[in-house]
């Protein structure tokens, strides 16, 4: 008779439960159905078709004795709906979404879950099921319950591999997953293997540096070593070492992710991890940098010095990580250039810097990276206590243009008031260091979204990058800047860089699929939207960007789909609102439509302005004359939203109007 095998071979302290067919087995199969559509139909999952999918096809799988073959190549292709050209080094969309089932069945079991009598799991390193039954203790006070053979042979010490078959009835699987409380199944092995560099280049993640000082309030001094190594290694030789953008690393501060798992989730082949303690003035940094292949430590070192005097501390480790860093890849293969004058150059900045200044800048940063309203203005005070008492502190005042910009961008303040002061903190920052990458990204982003002006942008943009190629959020914007006006293979190529140094960014997977959407390249458009929605699902813009993707093949209801979802996810803002609106009169729903125009005209005082977005949706309707008095209210203005009068396809049918014409003109963009 066919029955279960008992592999204590396992790593765990329990032996494993393997079906190997017959009533038995059978019974099982539904037990773990059962206990799977459980799972789905709960709140952490019931909302998500993707990871309800990968959850049945790994459990599916498993129960089939096909777990060994859950590779990540046929997961992309089975359940992303991938082609067969997609390369799981280079998406990892597989990787990520298993992170988050992982997450979703951990907070299920700890919530709903707590008393189920089967726990289904997909451990790290594999792709395929485990199923825990209910602990040991539990059969102890089950009566009648059927229990292991007498004599039956258990692991000894040594951990040798042992089995045995357990009988068990057809007639209630419950009873079985009780008798066998002591099991749990485990099929697929897995092995690191080393990600391939971006035409050569060694890809290297910094991890956020653990806060050892038992004090919360350090968080910004620990953050601020995390941002300097990530400068300092970034500027060693950016074509052959790029490094990850802070904004992807920050996802795993005070994670128990194994190194070789970030290693692949994003694409890198070295971490740089480590600690920072502060007792009194006195502190301790330690460095350890680790090759994911074989997650052997390539080199590691503590440095002690005086807190009080931070920029001076910050500046001499960074130089030391960066000389080892290069040496140590050196040592391996990897030939790295380190720009010695440069670093001398940094030293000689920092030392010019008053330390309580630099500690008031960090606090900005820290406040300014949370990003919201009332973080934003906490950073801008920082700033400005930092240049107030260090007038020649360049950095602070690009913290000072950069808060500024978020506030305009976000509708906390009006653009003609705040603009300005950006504009003016970013030039003293210019005049103060040229060669502040920073600082030109800064005037980049005001000559770009809020003056029109193109070429002086992209100057800018070009500026920036030469003196810092490894900045993502610099790629990204110019990516763009060049999307909006038309320059699409060169926007997508900036975008991808964008994507390959930050590969957690919504935003960066969202606007290259946007790049892709205005190429004519719809279904790779669909795939990175969809790649973007399993990173951050939660966000509204890739369910824009999808939706654009379902409207351009006529799927209208589709379309509305993401559309609703977006507008509930960005608590109704008006770009939303306004998509929402046009792909509603594309699909005939005119009332709807039109009292989503009233609600934008009926919001004044609210944090957003709505003309451009009044604009689009008259344009689904039809309405040529309002959709033209709208948009250039919208020009007028200077809406960063009406950046999109070249490329969008909402304004196509009003391409052949001389008014419209006039307005391509007034923003700049018909000659670009």
């Amino acid at each position: 008779m066919q029955g279960l095998s008992v592999d204590a071979s396992s790593s765990e302290t329990q032996p494993t439960i393997v079906a190997s067919g017959g009533s038995e087995a059978a019974a099982f199969s539904v037990a773990v159905r059962a206990q799977m559509e459980k799972v789905i139909a709960a709140a952490g999952l019931r909302d998500s078709l993707l990871l309800q999918r990968f959850l049945r096809y790994a459990v599916e799988h498993t129960l089939a004795g096909h777990g060994g073959q859950l590779k990540e190549f046929r997961l992309g292709v089975d359940v992303f709906d991938r082609d067969t050209s997609y390369d799981p080094r280079l998406d990892p969309v597989v990787r990520m979404t298993a992170r988050r089932l992982r997450q979703k069945l951990d907070e299920y079991y700890a919530r709903d879950g707590r008393q189920d009598p089967l726990r289904i799991e997909i451990p790290k390193g594999g792709y395929a099921a485990v199923f825990h039954p209910l602990p040991v203790a539990a059969v102890d006070t089950a009566p009648g319950l059927p229990l292991p053979p007498a004599g039956a042979p258990r692991e000894d010490s040594s951990g040798r591999r042992v089995h045995w078959t357990l009988r068990w009835s057809a007639w209630t699987a419950s009873a079985c997953l009780i008798a066998a409380a002591s099991g749990y199944l485990i099929v697929h092995g897995w092995r690191v293997q080393r990600a391939p560099s971006e035409a050569g280049r060694i890809m290297l993640a910094v991890m956020p540096f653990a806060n050892l000082s038992g004090d919360a309030e350090d968080d910004y001094f620990s953050d601020g070593i995390t941002e300097e190594f990530i400068a300092r290694l970034g500027g060693i030789d950016p074509q052959r070492l790029g490094v990850i953008a802070r904004t992807s690393v920050l996802a795993y501060k005070d994670t128990r992710e194994r190194v070789d798992e970030i290693g692949r989730e994003l694409g890198v082949q070295f971490v740089l991890e480590g600690s920072v303690r502060r007792v009194g003035s006195h502190a301790r940094i330690t460095a350890d940098l680790v090759q994911v292949s074989d997650q052997t430590h390539v080199w590691s070192q503590s440095f002690d010095g005086d807190s009080q005097d931070q920029l001076q501390l910050e500046s001499r480790i960074g130089e030391a990580v960066a000389r080892e860093v290069s040496r140590s890849l050196n040592r391996l293969g990897e030939t790295l250039a380190l720009d010695a004058r440069s670093a001398q150059q940094r030293s000689a900045q920092a030392a010019a810097i008053d330390p309580e200044a630099h500690e008031l800048y960090l606090r900005g940063r820290y406040f300014w990276s949370k990003r919201s309203d009332a973080d934003i203005l906490k950073s801008l005070d920082y700033f400005n206590r930092a240049v107030t008492r260090d007038p020649n502190y360049a950095e602070a005042y690009v913290g000072i243009a950069d808060a500024y910009g978020m506030l305009a961008a976000n509708d906390q303040a009006p653009a003609q008031d705040v603009v300005p002061k950006a504009r003016e903190a970013a030039q003293r920052a210019l005049h103060m260091d040229p060669g502040l990458a920073e600082a030109h990204a800064a005037l980049a982003h005001i000559k770009f979204f809020y003056d029109w002006d193109f070429p002086a942008a992209e100057a800018e943009y070009r500026q920036a990058l030469k003196l810092n190629s490894g900045s993502a959020d610099t790629h990204h914007f110019y990516g763009v800047m060049l999307m909006w006006t038309g320059r699409l293979g060169e926007a997508s190529a900036q975008l991808q860089e964008a994507q390959i140094l930050d590969p957690l960014s919504s935003v960066n997977s969202a606007a290259l699929g946007l790049a892709y959407l205005f190429s004519g390249k719809h279904d790779l458009a669909m795939q990175q939207a969809r790649r973007a929605l399993e990173t951050a699902p939660d966000d509204a813009t890739p369910h824009v960007v999808l939706g654009f993707c379902y409207e351009r093949k006529s799927l209208f209801s589709e379309a509305v789909s993401e559309l609703r979802r977006a507008v509930a996810l960005s608590h109704r803002d008006s770009e939303s609102l306004g998509w929402l609106g046009w792909v509603l009169a594309r699909q005939g729903q005119r009332d709807e439509a039109e009292r989503l125009i009233g609600e934008l005209q009926d919001a004044p005082g609210r944090r957003y302005a709505a003309a451009h977005d009044v604009a689009i949706i008259y344009a689904g309707l039809g309405d040529t004359e309002r959709a033209l008095r709208y948009l250039d209210q919208a020009v007028t203005m200077r809406e960063a939203d009406a950046l999109d009068i070249k490329m969008e396809f909402a304004w196509q049918p009003l391409h052949s109007d001389a008014r419209f014409q006039a307005l391509l003109r007034r923003s700049g963009l018909q000659n670009q």
